[in-house]
């Protein structure tokens, strides 16, 4: 695998490191993803880029020392969760699309694809389990792993991680698609987090697996639980 050689020393600070990493590669990565033949628009829009102006934010409070508080470190720390899957999914979108090719990754500072790279895992035919467990502070905490399993951990072999979508309705929703958010994690649990103001309110849930080159599965049936 091609290797980039302009990542910063390995000295930088983590958070700083990440921050450079992910600036770059977004920055590059824009005209790409907007590309309608690419096809991975939409998600990079409305999935990625709200996700990645929150996290720029954080990081930018945390960057100044004249802000960066406890608290400030804890938010950084909570946006890197959320950004490095997306990050992630973002080299994997790219990477499996036929119509980006390995010149291309490189213009965006990112590894080329293996002249030997192996054909992906099919995705999972069978929709996540989870369970969901109300956490003090306003979150919700959720467990996923494979139908069936009897330790309720873990991902189906060759499944990169989760789509999540989540909404707030009063009513009951059964149609996964109809969610309004969405987010990628690989490793469970994941918890939302919500505002105070939000407490009591009725939180849909569904989830699908996805292999590695972004290929999804069948979604789970919509849970429900109200903000702790």
């Amino acid at each position: 695998m091609a290797k980039s050689n302009w990542l910063p020393s390995s000295r930088v600070p983590m958070h700083d490191l990440i921050a450079i990493v992910v600036a770059y590669v977004t920055a590059n990565a824009v005209s790409f993803c907007m590309d309608k033949e690419v096809r991975i628009g939409d998600w990079f829009l409305y999935t990625f880029t709200p996700e990645y102006e929150k996290y720029e934010s954080k990081y930018s409070i945390w960057f100044n020392k004249s802000t960066r508080t406890p608290v400030a470190s804890d938010n950084l720390r909570d946006a890197e969760k959320i950004i490095i899957p997306l990050f992630r999914q973002l080299y994997s979108l790219l990477r499996g699309n036929p119509l980006v090719r390995n010149s291309d990754l490189d213009a965006m500072h990112l590894p080329q694809r293996p002249d030997n790279e192996h054909k992906p895992s099919p995705v999972a035919d069978e929709a996540p389990a989870f369970h969901i467990v109300a956490v003090e502070g306003n979150r919700l905490r959720i467990f996923y792993y494979p139908e069936g399993s009897t330790k309720k951990v873990g991902k189906p072999e060759g499944q990169h991680g989760v789509e999540i979508k989540w909404g707030f309705s009063d009513e009951v929703i059964t149609d996964a698609e109809l969610l309004p958010h969405s987010l990628f994690d690989t490793a469970s649990p994941y918890t939302l987090e919500f505002n105070p103001s939000d407490y009591g309110k009725v939180v849909n849930i569904a989830m699908r697996w996805e292999n590695n080159r972004g290929a999804k599965g069948p979604w789970s049936k919509v849970i429900r639980a109200n903000v702790p």
